[in-house]
Formats: structure tokens, sequence, C-alpha cells
């Protein structure tokens, strides 16, 4: 068996998550590889806020149990590894679809190195222009599922008045931008001063403002006084409550988080759904493993936009595989711009 590293949880949360919650520990991988894997050295993470509603939280609001759940895995428990995306790079190999230095992206344990089931790989085409990260960032899920909820669920248009909720934070960045790209008038709502300067600054979006210093609602009520008619939310609770309130006749709200919720299992919904009814809105929910049929438009329109610089990139970057529970902390308190990166030691 060949050692390496890999974090754990070690104590279930019941408020903030912190990197206490987690440890790291010595492991073995097999040293032999079996027919069709592969061993590879995990080179950069993608830390991702949906994992919180997975950490010392049932499932308790889920409804009937009997119904067709997809989901990306199941409850953590201590002593479990936590997963999320990892740009790799190939050390060893059993199968004629990957040899010793290819750059594969897959979905991973947080551990250094690993080895993994040939089928579980996408090979990707690292460079001087396009480093491991970005396939974590612009060309990565992170995009990607901005770019399915924006365009393939949301249907944006340059007649849309869009609002993005966590509009400085990793998809949230790129939905907003994906959306201005496409035409679209862009408001955008983050949580600090800082944060702010980027939307208006950086991201160029139509409007912005910091929720912690003016309610969402009035907020939308200044910026979009005529309603919106797309609402792309990351957040949920009262920030879904009070964009339902700001949207137009016949807007539709794509939902792809509930940060607000994920630490609370007795969150309630928001109470103004009659105006469903009354403004004829619609509100769809999705999961980007549906959509696998749009990555290869979603690539051709990033890669045109890097080309010309019509997008930012931004993210904030942690160093180590301990580093992981502190970067997970950060993205769930706030403290991350852009999408939170680890990248690990090249020598790990």
């Amino acid at each position: 068996m060949t050692s390496v590293s890999e974090i754990r949880l070690v104590k279930l949360p019941e408020g903030n998550i912190t990197p206490e919650h987690f440890g790291c520990f010595d492991t073995s991988v097999p040293t032999v590889l079996p027919a069709g894997a592969v061993r590879v050295r995990n080179v950069c993470f993608g830390v991702n806020a949906g994992m919180r509603s997975r950490l010392g939280r049932a499932a308790a609001h889920d409804g009937n149990k009997a119904a067709a759940t997809h989901s990306y895995a199941g409850q953590l428990g201590v002593g479990d590894v936590p997963q999320s995306d990892a740009v790799a790079q190939v050390l060893e190999s059993t199968t004629a679809d990957f040899k010793p230095g290819d750059w594969v992206v897959h979905i991973a344990p947080w551990r250094t190195r690993d080895v993994v089931q040939a089928s579980k790989l996408r090979r990707v085409d690292v460079g001087a222009q396009k480093p491991p990260e970005m396939y974590l960032t612009a060309l990565g899920h992170t995009a990607f599922t901005a770019y399915v909820g924006m365009v393939e669920v949301g249907k944006v248009g340059a007649k849309d008045s869009v609002y993005v909720s966590a509009a400085a934070g990793g998809v949230g960045s790129y939905a907003a931008q994906i959306a201005r790209l496409r035409g679209a008038r862009v408001i955008g709502s983050t949580g600090s001063a800082e944060k702010l300067a980027y939307l208006r600054d950086e991201l160029k979006l139509s409007a912005a403002f910091n929720y912690k210093a003016t309610a969402v609602a009035e907020a939308l009520a200044e910026f979009a006084p005529e309603g919106l008619s797309l609402c792309y939310d990351n957040v949920g609770g009262e920030q879904l409550e009070a964009a339902i309130a700001a949207m137009g006749e016949h807007g539709r709200i794509v939902l792809c988080g509930m940060v607000s919720d994920y630490a609370q299992p007795d969150a309630h919904g928001p109470r103004n759904l009659h105006l469903f009814i009354k403004r004829r809105l619609c509100m769809t929910g999705f999961t980007v493993l549906e959509h696998e049929s749009a990555r290869a438009d979603f690539e051709a329109s990033m890669r045109g936009w890097l080309s010309r610089d019509e997008v930012v990139v931004r993210s904030t970057v942690f160093a180590g595989i301990d580093a992981l529970p502190r970067a997970f902390s950060s993205l769930l308190a706030g403290a991350t711009t852009g999408w939170a990166v680890v990248r690990l030691d090249a020598a790990a």
C-alpha cells in the first residue's frame, strides 16, 4: 500500500463550520493497480458550499422518501472523507485511455493521491494559457453550473432584467457575467463593501448592492422598478422571498443553491408563493449533472469570451491539503471572493 494524506470529518457541526470539525490523517491506497484503474496526484481542489447540507443534518424536509432523488453523494458522518471537484495528473495507468502525464478532472475525495477507475475521469488540456485551476473555474464545474442555470434553464436573453444573489461567489460571479454577455441587464448582491466594488468595477454589472447594508426588497425595488424577468438564486431564505416579491409577470426563477438554509434543518421557505399564481411565475431547480449535453456549447462560448478578455476569472486560493477545511469554512462565512481553490504541494 502507498501512504497518502487525507482530510476526514472528526466532529459533527451543530452550527457554523470551523476547521476544527476536520482532521488530516495518513492513509493508504493500493500499490498495485487493478484493471481499468488510474493512479492520480490531485493538484488542486475546488470547494463547494453545497457540501454543508450533507454535514450533520438529516434530510428532515425531503418529503416522500420513496420519490426518486439524484444527489452528488449521501450524508457525511464522523470519519468520512469529503469530496469535491479536483484537477489531477495521471501517475500510472492500466488502461489505454490514459497515460502518465495526462491531466484529468474528477469528483475526488479530499486526498493527496488516489486510485480511481478510468471511467470516473475526464481528460483536459492544461497549458500555459490554461492552468489546472482554470478547469475548476471558468472552464470547470463552477462556470458550467452558472451556464446551465442561466442559459439552459433560465433561457436568459437580451431583454431580461436579471437578479443574481451571491453574485461575488464562484457560481454567482459567472452567472452574472454570462447574463451580461448575453445582453441582459444584471443586478447582483453581495455581503461586503469590497465585494460590492468587485461587482461594480470588475464584473461591470448594471447595478449591485450590499444586502447587509440595504434590504434586498428595497434594493430590487430601486434597481428593477418594473420587475425582474429572471432571478438566479444561490441563497434561498429571506433573499429568495424578496426576489419573488420583485418578479414581474411571467418571471422565471432558477434555483441553484440554498446557502442560507444549509445549516438550518428547520428553515422555512418563502411565505409569498401566492405571487406565483397572481403573476404567473415559474421556479425551476436543476442539477448540472443532468445537462452534460450542454458542455460543448458552454466550452465554445467560454473559450470565445476568454480569448476576448470578456470574462473576469477570480479565485481565493489556499495552499496545502490541510487548508481544505479552512477554505471550506471561509467560503461558508462569506470570506472568499470567486471560487475557493486549494492548491496541493507538488511533492504531496
